[in-house]
C-alpha cells in the first residue's frame, strides 16, 4: 500500500499550474484520496501494537522454570473483616402466603335476636372489600354553610368516570329495616340495614342517593355482606353515594345532615367504625382500645403498664386487657413525654415552654417543672444513668439530672436525628456529626460516617447509605464491615439482635432487600421483598421469632392504606401474612407498631384504633 501511495504522489505532482489538469482528472485523484486514507489506519494501528506491546504487564510474561520453590513470607493476619461485596441487583425473592381476613368470615345462619345472622366483619360499601379505588371517609361531621348543619354521614364517590349507575355493596349481613326508590325525594332512593354483633349490639348502615330502579329490596329481607342493595343516582347534586352509620332512626331517613355534632347525637363515623371493627375481629387481636389520632407510645412500665401520649393528657393503660388506670391532662398542648432509661421517672413538655418530671409508682408524681426558652422543635432522650437531655431548635443540647440540676449544655449542637442507648452512653447523630453522650458530657467522633446508631447484645452498629460499620466507643472509630449498594438507611428498618448480628431492610434503586448479619458483619442470608407490598418493613424481633410489619408511607386524601405484618422464616426464605388491616387515612407518623414484653406488638393505626397483637395466637389460629 505505502509503495502505491509514493507512486501515486509522485505521478501527481499538485501545484498551482497543474490545478485545471488536477480538476480534469478527478477519477484519479479520487483513487489518491482513497489510499491516503487506508495510508492513515495503517500507521494507527502499527502506533497502537508498538505501545501495548511496550505497556505488556510482567503477569503476562511466562515466568522463568526454577527447579526449586522460593520461600515467601506468611502474609498478616487482621483481625477485623474485610467489608463483603456489594450485594448483586437483585436477590432471590421472599415467597408470601397467608390471608388473615380469611379467618374472620363466616357465612350468616338465624341466631336468637338476629335473624339474618351476626356480623362477621365488615367492608366498605363501593368496590369493596376494601374501597380501595374509591374515594371516601374524610367528611363525617363537617360543618357545611349552605345547610347550616352538620354532615351526618361521608360522600363516596368514584375519582374516575362517571358515578351514575355505579353498584353499591351492603357493609355486611344484617336485616333490611327500611327501603324506598325516592326515600329522598328530589335526592333519589334510600336503603337501611341493620347489623346485628354477636354481643348483642346493633348498629344500622344507611345508603343515600340510590337510583330508585335499582331499590329492588323490602323491609324484613336478609342481605349479606357484598351484596348489591342498589346502584348511584342523579341527586340535585353531582351523583354520589351518602353513607352513613348509625345507632337510631331505623325507620325513616333523615336529612343526613344534623344541627350538632352528629358523633355526640347518634351517628358513628362510618370509616372508622368499620376499620375498628375489623380489627377488633383479626385473628391475635388480645384487645382493642379506640384512641385519639395523635396517640404515640410513650413506655411499658414494668411490663403491667403502657403509657401513652393522647392530645392534651398522659394515660397510663393496663396491658393485660387495655383497660385506663390513670390519667394526667395538662392546660395546654402536650408537646412530648418520654421516660428515662430505667422507667423510672416520666418528664412531659407542655407547650409553650414548660418541663415537668414526674417520679412513677402506681401513677405519676410531680417532683419539679422548669421553663424552658419558648421553641418548637423540640426532642427527649433518655440520658443513661439517670435524668433527661433536651435536644432544642434554638438553644442546643441540655442534659437534666433525675433531680433538676443541669448537667451540662452545648448551644451548637442541633439538628439531632437518630440515636441509641449501649451501655452507660447515648450514641446519636445529627446530619453532619457522630456524637456519645453521658452524665459527665460530650463528645464528637471524628470524620465518622452518618447514620443509624444500633445496639446489638455487647457491640453497635452504625447503619450508613453504604454499608454497616462497627463502632468502637472507647476509641471513637467506625471500621465498615459490610458494604451496601448505594440505598436509602431507615432506623424503622433495622433492629439489632442480642447475639449481636443485625437485621435489616435495605431500599436501593434495585431491590428492595432483607438482610440477616452474623456478629463479625458477613452475611447469613438476603431476600428481596421489592414485589411482596410496597413500602419499606418495620422489623420486630419476638420470643425469637422474626417479623415484618409494611405500614403505608402516605397515599391520596380518602384512600385505603393498608398494614400487614408477615411471620418470616429464614430457613426457607417464607414469608406468612398473619395481619392485615388499614384504614382510610395517609398519616404515616400516627400509624406505628412497638414490640411489648418480647412476644407482642402494640400496634396503632390512624382512623381505627390501637390493639394489642400476640403473633403467636395468630398464627395458631391460622394454622389450625
Amino acid at each position: 500500500v505505502f509503495e502505491s501511495f509514493v507512486h501515486t504522489l509522485d505521478g501527481c505532482k499538485i501545484n498551482l499550474s497543474h490545478f485545471f489538469v488536477f480538476m480534469s482528472n478527478q477519477q484519479r485523484c479520487t483513487t489518491l484520496l482513497i489510499r491516503i486514507f487506508w495510508f492513515g489506519v495503517l500507521l494507527f494501528a502499527i502506533n497502537a501494537c508498538t505501545r501495548a506491546q511496550a505497556t505488556r504487564p510482567e503477569a503476562l510474561t511466562a515466568p522463568a522454570i526454577s527447579s526449586a520453590p522460593s520461600l515467601t513470607s506468611a502474609p498478616t493476619l487482621t483481625v477485623t473483616p474485610s467489608p463483603t461485596p456489594t450485594p448483586t441487583p437483585t436477590a432471590q425473592p421472599f415467597a408470601a402466603d397467608g390471608s388473615p381476613r380469611a379467618y374472620t368470615l363466616f357465612d350468616p345462619t338465624f341466631q336468637s335476636g338476629a335473624a339474618c345472622g351476626w356480623v362477621d366483619t365488615f367492608d366498605y360499601p363501593l368496590d369493596p372489600p376494601d374501597g380501595t379505588t374509591a374515594s371516601g371517609g374524610r367528611d363525617f361531621g363537617r360543618y357545611r354553610e349552605r345547610y347550616d348543619k352538620f354532615h351526618a354521614g361521608e360522600d363516596w364517590r368514584f375519582v374516575d368516570g362517571d358515578n351514575f349507575g355505579q353498584p353499591v355493596y351492603a357493609i355486611g349481613h344484617g336485616e333490611v329495616t327500611y327501603a324506598e326508590s325516592e326515600g329522598w325525594g328530589a335526592d333519589k332512593g334510600v336503603v337501611i340495614v341493620r347489623h346485628t354483633f354477636p354481643n348483642g349490639r346493633k348498629a344500622l348502615s344507611f345508603y343515600g342517593h340510590l337510583d330508585p330502579p335499582s331499590v329492588t329490596l323490602n323491609p324484613g329481607d336478609c342481605i349479606t355482606r357484598g351484596q348489591i342493595i342498589g346502584q348511584i343516582g342523579r341527586p340535585r347534586t353531582p351523583p354520589h353515594l351518602h353513607f352513613e352509620i348509625r345507632v337510631h332512626l331505623p325507620y325513616t331517613p333523615g336529612g343526613g345532615y344534623w344541627s350538632t355534632d352528629p358523633a355526640q347525637s347518634g351517628w358513628l363515623p362510618p370509616s372508622q367504625t368499620i376499620a375498628a371493627y375489623r380489627l377488633q375481629v383479626s385473628p391475635g387481636t388480645q384487645w382493642y382500645r379506640s384512641t385519639d389520632e395523635s396517640s404515640q407510645f410513650v413506655y411499658v412500665l414494668d411490663e403491667n403498664q403502657l403509657i401513652l401520649a393522647e392530645g392534651d393528657q398522659l394515660v397510663g393503660l393496663d396491658l393485660e386487657n387495655g383497660a385506663q388506670l390513670w390519667s394526667l391532662s395538662f392546660d395546654e398542648e402536650l408537646k412530648q413525654a418520654q421516660t428515662d432509661a430505667a422507667g423510672s421517672w416520666l418528664y412531659a413538655v407542655e407547650l409553650p415552654n414548660q418541663l415537668r418530671a414526674y417520679q412513677m409508682n402506681n401513677e405519676p408524681l410531680l417532683v419539679w417543672e422548669r421553663e424552658l426558652p419558648s421553641t418548637i422543635q423540640l426532642n427527649l432522650l433518655p440520658l443513661p444513668g439517670g435524668g433527661i437531655m433536651i435536644s432544642e431548635a434554638q438553644r442546643g443540647l441540655t442534659a437534666h439530672s433525675a433531680t433538676g440540676e443541669i448537667l451540662w449544655e452545648n448551644s451548637a449542637i442541633t439538628g439531632l436525628t437518630h440515636w441509641a442507648h449501649f451501655s452507660d452512653t447515648l450514641v446519636f447523630t445529627t446530619n453532619t456529626t457522630l456524637w456519645s453522650a453521658n452524665q459527665d458530657g460530650l463528645n464528637a467522633w471524628d470524620d465518622s460516617p452518618i447514620g443509624i446508631p444500633i445496639a446489638a447484645g455487647n457491640q453497635l452498629w452504625l447503619y450508613a447509605a453504604d454499608g454497616i460499620y462497627r463502632l468502637d466507643i472507647a476509641q471513637r472509630t467506625a471500621q465498615r464491615v459490610y458494604v451496601l449498594s448505594a440505598g436509602f438507611a431507615n432506623q424503622r428498618a433495622a433492629l439489632g439482635l442480642s447475639n449481636g448480628g443485625l437485621l435489616l431492610a435495605h431500599t436501593d434503586t434495585h431491590d428492595r432487600r432483607l438482610l440477616s448479619l452474623n456478629a463479625n458483619g458477613s452475611l447469613v442470608w438476603e431476600y428481596s421483598i421489592a414485589g411482596l407490598v410496597e413500602g419499606t418493613p418495620e422489623i420486630f424481633t419476638l420470643d425469637g421469632e422474626i417479623y415484618a410489619l409494611f405500614a403505608p408511607t402516605g397515599g391520596a386524601i380518602g384512600s385505603y392504606n393498608e398494614i400487614s405484618v408477615f411471620w418470616i422464616d429464614p430457613n426457607n426464605g417464607e414469608m406468612l401474612r398473619i395481619f392485615q388491616s388499614g384504614s382510610r387515612n395517609n398519616n404515616p407518623l400516627t400509624t406505628w407498631a412497638i414490640p411489648v414484653r418480647d412476644r407482642q406488638l402494640l400496634i396503632h393505626i390512624e382512623g381505627a384504633g390501637m390493639l394489642l397483637f400476640d403473633p403467636q395466637a395468630a398464627r395458631q389460629r391460622m394454622e389450625n
